[in-house]
């Protein structure tokens, strides 16, 4: 009788232990280096709750990481701006003009302003 105790404890240890791995593998695939950009593919696909078809994503996703080609922002970081300097410390600019900015898949105009 006890022998039944133990395996059933020690089957449920394990179906315990299997289970919240798996939750965790669930959770490092969502985790992927990278922005995905307000009205991108990726973007699009996320809020369907899927995850996007397109072949260049597919192979940035298995690489760990978020597709550069269809997640770029519109227009051009400054050198020696903000969002230089955060990038470069491979950061997020924190600038409340610069978050608005990145929400609508864009470069912040007010702090990189391209010279004429």
């Amino acid at each position: 009788m006890k022998l039944i105790k133990l395996l059933v404890v020690a089957a449920c240890a394990f179906a315990l232990v299997t289970g919240s791995s798996m939750a965790e593998e669930k959770k490092g695939a969502e985790k992927l280096k990278g922005k995905i950009v307000a009205g991108s593919c990726c973007d699009k696909a996320k809020k369907a709750d899927k995850d996007c078809s397109h072949p260049c994503c597919v192979e940035s996703v298995k690489d760990g990481k978020v597709c550069g080609k269809c997640n770029k922002l519109k227009g051009k970081i400054v050198a020696d701006s903000c969002c230089d300097k955060a990038v470069k410390a491979d950061k997020d600019c924190t600038h409340p003009c610069c978050v608005e900015a990145v929400k609508d898949g864009k470069v912040c105009g007010k702090c990189n302003k391209q010279d004429a």
